[in-house]
């Protein structure tokens, strides 16, 4: 089964094997998901004339904003929704399968940083934590869980007490997820050496501000806290 093989294929796909199984997940797309189908015929791109990644099509992001967007007949265990600005009609990313979210973000957390036990974890994530369907929400869960650190924890708003839990210290480094406005508001209200420290921002001022660039992003960050900042992304 596709499904399977996607999972078992994390951390496994090589620059030669990865067009082949994009081209297999376009032809199993178009089979099983009406809505895709649609749109790819409307726009005359069908498996017959579909031979490199670069010919396949993406479907707009307004669908998954007005139409349930499925590949399966298996009833979804959840839903995922964007964390679109005020006003907006966020976007839903339905799933049947949570293995291959989870599998996907674990794999590659620890081909990158090591495993999540090797960190305490600390989110500074408001209006994402104002919303049940944050994929993102979900991830750091997982990761908390797997960490297993005491210390870990979610703060909306209460920048003093994150402040004292930075100040605290700990015998392994820390790594602090926040979206991009609540880590400026954070490091400008509370200035203060983070060795040790990773910072992840994970992007967006959420309509709370001129969009800056990411490289100024981090440079104003590691200027007022000293750590190491990478992006989500």
């Amino acid at each position: 089964m596709i499904r399977q093989e996607i999972i078992s294929s994390i951390g496994n796909v090589s620059a030669e094997t990865f067009e082949p199984l994009a081209l297999r997940l376009f032809q199993y797309q178009w089979e099983r998901n009406e809505i895709y189908r649609k749109y790819a015929e409307a726009i005359h791109r069908n498996p017959n004339e579909v031979f490199t990644m670069e010919q396949i099509p993406f479907l707009p992001i307004s669908f998954f904003k007005s139409h349930t967007v499925l590949s399966s007949s298996e009833k979804p265990v959840k839903f995922f929704e964007s964390s679109s600005t005020s006003g907006q009609i966020p976007s839903k990313h339905w799933v049947v399968d949570l293995k291959v979210y989870e599998r996907s973000f674990l794999h590659h957390f620890i081909e990158r940083y090591g495993h999540p036990s090797q960190y305490r974890m600390l989110a500074l994530l408001p209006s994402y934590l104002e919303r049940q369907h944050s994929s993102l929400v979900y991830m750091m869960e997982y990761l908390m869980k797997v960490s297993g650190h005491s210390d870990n924890a979610f703060f909306l708003h209460d920048f003093e007490e994150l402040s004292k839990l930075m100040a605290k210290p700990c015998s392994v480094p820390t790594i602090l997820v926040g979206v991009t406005f609540a880590l400026l508001d954070f490091t400008e209200k509370f200035p203060m050496p983070m060795e040790n420290t990773i910072i992840m921002e994970t992007g967006g001022m959420k309509g709370r501000g001129k969009e800056p660039i990411r490289s100024e992003v981090h440079q104003l960050l590691t200027q007022r806290t000293g750590a190491v900042v990478h992006s989500e992304y």
